[in-house]
Order: structure tokens, then sequence, then C-alpha cells
């Protein structure tokens, strides 16, 4: 009898065991013949069960944007740009994906641009400008401002010189006064240059605009007056001068003045003033030096010579 019992439990294992084979087989079967399923409003296939890769679909991270600059840096001077310049914002996202990308001009309302691409390009002169710009997921989650400036002049500035003959001081020294006006509405003006015959004579910066040179010529075509401790060499002739009157000649030229601007443009002119006759000079309590090639008189105290050039 107890045989018999335990014959008929081992014949109902074995037909459980296999009722349970044969549901499994049909298990695989559907998982296999269907290879996804969704959930959360996310699709998810086989390979991602096998791999238990799950999301739950809760996206609190913002997006993040990346800006990039071409050039990368300033092509001018001091921060600014001169030539053309290409701005790309592109947002990434980890999970639900970006949406947009918003910006705002210089404070104005914003401007929504969907997807996850923006790309600007700056060809005109801009001063105090500057794009805030963020990205917003399809979760809603919103991107901390952030902001990127443009400094460009691509124009250059402009300039006028002008020359006058000036008597300078009690005893009416002769002086030449090459000035200049110029303008720059962009960046600013940072100095000017003054060259006599291609040749460097001063810089001048100053935050008032008054950029100006003061030439002294020393091509002396005769020299007369007293003079004090003469000292003559191979080379040269110097001496201190009490009071002696000169003449000139031969020391007109091209004068250039060259203006530039805070992001580096230049600009240029140019005056060629004409040999005024009979134009004369004193020489009043100074050094002098001459080149060693006179024809006349030099003595202690007096000096009346012709410069030969």
């Amino acid at each position: 009898m107890e045989a018999y019992i335990l014959t008929k439990q081992r014949s109902l294992f074995n037909k459980l065991s296999i009722i349970f084979i044969i549901f499994l087989f049909i298990g695989m079967s559907v998982i296999s013949s269907t290879g996804n399923f969704i959930k959360d409003g996310y699709k998810y296939t086989e390979n991602c069960i096998r791999k238990t890769y799950f999301i739950d679909g809760n996206d609190t991270t913002p997006p993040f944007t990346n800006c990039t600059f071409d050039p990368d840096e300033p092509d001018g001077e001091n921060g600014w740009y001169i030539g053309n310049l290409t701005v790309e914002l592109t947002a990434e996202d980890d999970l639900s994906g970006v949406k947009e990308i918003r910006i705002s001009i210089c404070g104005n309302p914003e401007i929504v641009f969907p997807g996850n691409y923006v790309r600007f390009f700056f060809d005109e002169d801009y001063k105090d400008f500057y794009i805030d710009y963020w990205a917003i997921d399809n979760a809603g989650n919103v991107e901390i401002n952030k902001r990127f400036y443009v400094k460009m002049d691509k124009t250059s500035p402009d300039i006028d010189i002008t020359f006058e003959v000036n008597h300078l001081y009690f005893f009416r020294e002769l002086r030449f006064n090459f000035s200049t006006k110029v303008t720059d509405f962009i960046s600013g003006i940072d100095r000017v240059e003054f060259y006599r015959n291609n040749i460097h004579q001063k810089t001048v910066k100053d935050p008032d605009n008054r950029y100006y040179w003061i030439w002294k010529p020393t091509n002396y075509e005769t020299i007369k007056g007293i003079i004090f401790m003469p000292k003559i060499t191979y080379d040269s002739v110097k001496f201190y001068s009490l009071f002696v009157t000169v003449t000139f000649s031969g020391f007109w030229g091209d004068f250039y003045a060259y203006v530039y601007d805070k992001a580096g443009n230049m600009n240029t002119d140019k005056i060629s003033p004409s040999h005024p006759v009979g134009l004369y000079d004193y020489l009043l309590f100074q050094n002098i030096t001459i080149p060693n090639n006179y024809s006349g008189h030099i003595g202690r105290f007096f000096i009346d010579v012709k410069i030969n050039r």
C-alpha cells in the first residue's frame, strides 16, 4: 500500500514537471516573438532586457549648452574682433533630449530655436553687445542662463593731418606744428604716430584727443651769432648757443600721421608742405650740433658759417 502511494505521488510529480516545462517554453516563445515592450513611455528592446538597461523616465537634470567661436580668439587687439565671427551653440541632454535653445539679445525678449543647435554670424560693428542663451529639454528642465559678449570693430578711424608754422616762447623760436583730427565711434582712438620721410618721429597717446607733434628742424643753411664752449671734432661741431640766428634749406619732405584705434584698425594721412621763402629761426640757450662740413668762421664766442650740403 505504501509503495502504491509513493508510486502515485511520483506519477503526479512527473505530470506537474511536464506541465511546468511546457509553460516555460510557451513563455520563452512569447518573449522571443514580441522582442520589446513599453514602460513609462519608453520602448525597450530585447537587448535592453538582456543587458538590464532600464530607464525610469524621471529626468530632473537640465541640458548643457556648449558655445564655440570661430575664430576662437579675437583677431584684433584688446579683445576686439576686426574680422567676421561665427558663434555656434550646441545643447546636450542625457535623458529626455533637447527640446529647444532660447536666446536674449542685449536684454530684449527671448527668441526660441527648436532643436539643439544654433549658429550666429557677425559681420558688423558691435559695441556693448551680448547674448544670453539657455536650453530646455523635453522634460521641461531649464538650463541656467549663460552669456557671451561680442566686441567687433571693422571700421578704420578717420584722420586729417594739418600743418602750420608757429613761433613759440618769448624769443619767438620757430616751431612746425603738425596736428591731427581723429575720430572713432566704436573702440576709440588708441594712438597717433608721426613720421617724416618714413622715419618715426613721435607717438602720441592722449585721452583728450589732442594729437600733435611740434617739430624743430635742424637742417640749417647758415648760422650766425654768439656761442660758448665750441668743440670741433672730425665729424661734428658742438656748441652752446647764447644768441644765434639760422636759416634753413632742404628740410621739407613727406609728413605722415598714422592713427590706430583700440581694436587695431589703422588709417593714415599725408601732407607735403611747400618750402617757405626766407625762413629763419633763433636758437637761444641750448646745445647745438652741426656736421663738420661748414665754410666760414667758428671762434671762441662767435660763429658765422654756411653748411655745405
